[in-house]
């Protein structure tokens, strides 16, 4: 077999590969913001960076997460993870 078509085979799984990953994350994600609507006591930091982000956007300052200290990222991905493991 030629070197083209299993490149060709290696390109489609991947792209196969890609599209189920998408479709699972897609659902988690709805998973978890659903969880986080409904639930959103479970969540404490990441709904005060929510908060901080969204009174920082109304008086015209842009901030992402990525302005958040590790320890705040590790306490959010810490409430998403207790979140998922009930």
């Amino acid at each position: 077999m030629s070197s083209f078509f299993l490149e060709g085979s290696n390109i489609m799984k991947l792209e196969i590969n890609h599209e189920i990953v998408s479709k699972i994350l897609k659902d988690f994600l709805v998973f978890l913001e659903d969880g986080v609507v409904d639930t959103p006591e479970r969540f404490p930091y990441l709904m005060a960076c929510v908060h901080f982000m969204e009174e920082l956007e109304k008086k015209g300052v842009e901030v992402s997460f990525d302005t958040f200290d590790s320890e705040i990222v590790d306490a959010i991905a810490k409430e998403i993870g207790e979140y998922l493991s009930h």
